[in-house]
């Protein structure tokens, strides 16, 4: 079962970056992640499939209704999203997301530090 996971959050990721990265609205001009957009992103991935966020998702991965209440910062998520098991102790089963480019983890790191 996780590899077919795995597989499907691959294939989800690689769909993002080619079909929807330049059509979700990211600004190059833009410095930080954009919380809007990295709602939009965190749909498109379809992230819920495995996480919850206020009682609406999955329940393989983490509860990220409180995410940006825990005191981490930008970088830390996108360290995360990059390669999960580089802020982790044991090995999570959520995928690299090391196809997205800068400003969708950008974006996408502002969104889960806004969910308080």
């Amino acid at each position: 079962m996780r590899i077919k996971q795995r597989i499907f959050s691959a294939v989800l990721v690689s769909f993002a970056v080619l079909f929807f990265g330049s059509g979700i609205g990211w600004s190059k001009n833009e410095k930080a992640g954009n919380v809007r957009n990295g709602k939009l992103l965190y749909d498109k991935l379809k992230c819920s499939y495995c996480h919850k966020i206020n009682g609406k998702g999955g329940n393989t991965g983490p509860d990220l209704s409180k995410e940006g209440a825990k005191n981490r910062d930008i970088k830390w998520q996108v360290r995360h999203l990059v390669d999960p098991a580089s802020q982790h102790s044991k090995q999570p089963d959520m995928p690299k997301f090391d196809k997205l480019t800068d400003k969708m983890l950008l974006d996408l790191a502002a969104y889960l530090e806004s969910l308080k």
